[in-house]
């Protein structure tokens, strides 16, 4: 875990399992692999939900379990879009007169 080798068990099996999962996703490919040289590489897992906040725990015999740090996944068509800035525009003209009626709002509550 965080980059430290496993020395003392250099080839052990390594076993991926989901640890905060916050949609209740599933974890699917290959969750078992062994160590090469004592570090565990998984190539081929994916999360079928996006979501914030995801961590995977790994855990072998004979040593204790390790949790990463926290991901998050975004939708896949977000990746795609050819202007990375699309979603945020499309929202300018909701958002505009929602904030000029908060602030008119902050205006006339606040100030007697």
């Amino acid at each position: 875990a965080f980059g430290n080798l496993c020395t003392n068990a250099p080839s052990t099996p390594i076993t991926a399992i989901m640890g905060n999962n916050p949609t209740s996703a599933t974890l699917l490919g290959t969750t078992l692999v062994n160590a090469i040289a004592g570090v565990a590489t998984f190539t081929a897992l994916n999360i079928t939900k996006a979501g914030t906040a995801y961590t995977l725990s790994c855990s072998g015999p004979s040593l204790a379990p390790q949790q990463t740090t926290s991901f998050n996944i975004v939708p896949a068509a977000l990746l795609e879009l050819k202007d990375q800035n699309a979603v945020i525009r499309m929202q300018v003209m909701t958002a505009l007169p929602l904030i000029a009626c908060n602030l008119v709002l902050l205006y006339m509550l606040a100030l007697p």
